[in-house]
């Protein structure tokens, strides 16, 4: 099972390893942001700027995350479903929703350590700065950012493997739709705890639907 996981490493590694600097570039330049504004005028000066105008602009980090979840996503299952060697999977030794499993879990242990890592960082540098009342919502920005790189990361795969047209378009068109929303709720500077909800329902489906994408591919290679 090692050998799984370091195959998936060897498929990834280079993009993921790229992105690893890009984030932590980001984290510098977030940094240097606020240290440089506060010692140019001062650290309430900064803070009340922020409260009055509802705005601390760390978009490059927020897309950043969501391109990476889609580059190793595109990176994992492209060239299985380009080749038709996802077709392989069933004839390995372990079961075929092993395989899958193996194969998706290890992008998704893999993005979830970064995000940790850079969640410690992004708070360890507002914390030094901000008070609670700036930190809570940039944290919980943050943090959604990272639920939306989940999602496309399982949407990706769904769509690369899924044989049915129509479905696939739906997949799309729903997970296309889910984002705006979510782009829409997270644009200003407070997010709503309510709309974890719908976060949740969300990645259940993308789960799913991304099992289900598996399951038609299998029956659709059978026939």
């Amino acid at each position: 099972m090692f050998n799984f996981f370091y195959k998936e490493w060897l498929k990834i590694k280079t993009i993921y390893l790229l992105f690893l600097a890009v984030i932590l570039v980001n984290l510098i330049q977030i940094y240097n942001e606020i240290a440089s504004s506060i010692k140019f005028s001062s650290s309430f000066a900064y803070i009340s700027k922020i409260i009055s105008y509802k705005s601390f602009d760390f978009n490059i980090l927020f897309y950043t995350n969501l391109f990476m979840a889609f580059c190793l996503g595109l990176f994992q299952f492209y060239k299985e479903r380009d080749k038709g060697r996802i077709r392989l999977h069933m004839h390995l030794p372990y079961s075929y929703l092993t395989n899958i499993n193996t194969m998706v879990f290890s992008g998704l242990f893999l993005i979830f350590i970064t995000f940790l890592c850079e969640f410690v960082l992004f708070y360890l540098i507002t914390s030094s700065y901000f008070p609670k009342e700036i930190i809570y919502p940039l944290n919980l920005k943050l943090f959604c950012s990272f639920l939306n790189a989940f999602i496309i990361y399982l949407a990706t795969p769904a769509i690369l493997i899924e044989p049915n047209k129509i479905k696939n378009f739906s997949s799309i068109l729903i997970t296309t739709l889910f984002l705006i929303i979510s782009f829409w709720v997270n644009k200003g500077f407070y997010t709503s705890e309510n709309f974890f909800i719908f976060y949740f329902l969300a990645l259940i489906f993308q789960i799913a639907n991304l099992y289900l994408s598996f399951y038609r591919y299998t029956k659709g290679y059978i026939k």
